[in-house]
């Protein structure tokens, strides 16, 4: 049984809530931007920041590098086809959390940013992250 059941127990309510806020100038950009078979090339960079671990002095930054090559059908491939390249930097879990974003057309090109707070509610051993805060930015580009 966890030492912190009380903040366990908020923690799992708060994130099946779905406590989450995402803005955007409207929903046509919003799910351009987050729909991957969207006829656009794109780029994402997310960061998961983890200023300490339980018992130990060190911090983990792991990123991950996205780029996205949507191809319409064609007389060779008759659906749509999407082709993905992703550089991890280094490999991390998931714990519990909620944030916001703000989706923006600029230009010609579509703009998602994001931050996610999030924290550990229950471990076992040492070396697991207190707090890690998840951001990133996906960039859509326009034709």
């Amino acid at each position: 049984m966890s030492k912190n059941a009380g903040a366990h127990a908020f923690l799992l309510a708060a994130s099946m809530a779905s406590a989450v806020y995402a803005h955007a100038d409207n929903a046509e950009t919003a799910n351009k931007s987050n729909n991957p078979l969207n006829l656009a090339p794109g780029a994402n960079l997310q960061d998961y920041y983890t200023p300490k671990l339980y018992d130990t002095n060190a911090h983990t930054n792991d990123i991950l590098m996205r780029g996205t090559l949507p191809i319409a059908p064609n007389d060779f491939i008759g659906v749509p086809q999407l082709l993905r390249a992703t550089v991890p930097i280094s490999l991390v879990y998931i714990p519990i959390g909620f944030g916001g974003g703000k989706v923006w057309k600029s230009g010609t090109n579509i703009l998602n940013v994001f931050v996610e707070p999030q924290w550990t509610v229950e471990r076992k051993g040492d070396g697991l992250p207190q707090f890690t805060l998840y951001a990133g930015i996906n960039v859509t580009f326009g034709k």
